[in-house]
């Protein structure tokens, strides 16, 4: 099965916020949170965000987290 997937890649807790909503509201079925980019990077940022998506989408949508080293 396809899965249309949109990576989230914001640079605050504000940008993520609005690239979730446009997402969703655009057909998303899987959101990938790039946290490399929030900066300050915090892990309570993160698991707010993960909260705020399971609110806002279909149950069924899913999320991946990365984090991934700059080199």
């Amino acid at each position: 099965m396809t899965y249309l997937a949109v990576p989230i890649s914001a640079g605050s807790l504000n940008e993520a916020r609005r690239q979730i909503r446009d997402a969703l509201a655009a057909g998303a079925e899987v959101l990938e949170l790039r946290t490399d980019y929030l900066q300050p990077l915090q892990p309570g940022m993160v698991v707010n965000l993960i909260g705020e998506v399971r609110a806002l989408s279909p149950a069924d949508t899913r999320v991946l987290v990365t984090c991934r080293d700059p080199e």
